[in-house]
């Protein structure tokens, strides 16, 4: 199984390649991303192109969508 990073802090990220042991940051990586066909992105190794983890898009709230709001109407 791939490893999974949050998208917010994915560039800070320290990653490892297992095929040609390459170490870096996530924003040394190549990001592929399918132009919104799925909800999340490949990592690939800059050096042998290895598949090495994805990328989870975060989860945001629209804006009136939290919880936390309360909406009250006077009549």
């Amino acid at each position: 199984m791939l490893p999974e990073y949050k998208e917010s802090t994915f560039e800070e990220q320290d990653l490892h390649c297992p095929n040609c042991q390459w170490k870096g940051k996530g924003y040394d990586a190549v990001v592929i991303d399918f132009f919104g066909v799925v909800g999340n992105k490949e990592v690939h190794c800059p050096n042998c192109d290895e598949t090495i983890g994805i990328i989870l898009k975060d989860e945001h709230e629209s804006p009136g969508e939290s919880t936390d709001d309360v909406n009250i109407q006077a009549d």
